[in-house]
């Protein structure tokens, strides 16, 4: 497994569902939306800026790497890397909110476990075991 990949979601070329460099697949897996919407901006780019539109798309082709074929161990995985690339601060906040929750479920069972009932209960229960 290649921990570096896992450090975020990562803008790759996606060869598995390249028509041509993998460009416009790599981009929609990162956003998250629909190859053919990426390629028809792609298209529609093409027409009105030529140039910059070709010259953006082969850079990208050489710059970006290739997926790995396994990137995520599971679609959970991922889409918490997509997550987590989209809104650092929201999933810092959610994490620090479910921590809280549990530390608060943590304190509530602490004090159940060391409540004087409890305690009165256990006391009980040694007093009928000793020979």
């Amino acid at each position: 497994m290649n921990l570096g990949w896992q450090s975020g979601f990562a803008l790759y070329r996606d060869r598995e569902h390249a028509w041509l460099g993998g460009v416009c697949a790599g981009i929609a897996h990162y956003l998250g939306v629909s190859r053919a919407a990426v390629r028809l901006a792609a298209v529609v780019a093409l027409f009105f800026f030529a140039l910059p539109t070709v010259t953006v798309y082969v850079a990208l082709a050489i710059v970006l790497p290739a997926r790995p074929p396994r990137a995520f161990a599971n679609a959970a995985e991922e889409d918490f890397w997509r997550g987590v690339a989209r809104e650092p601060r929201q999933t810092a906040s959610a994490l620090r909110q479910r921590y809280r929750e549990l530390e608060y479920r943590l304190q509530r069972l602490e004090r159940a476990a060391t409540s004087e009932a409890v305690m009165l209960r256990r006391r009980f229960r040694d007093l009928g075991e000793e020979p």
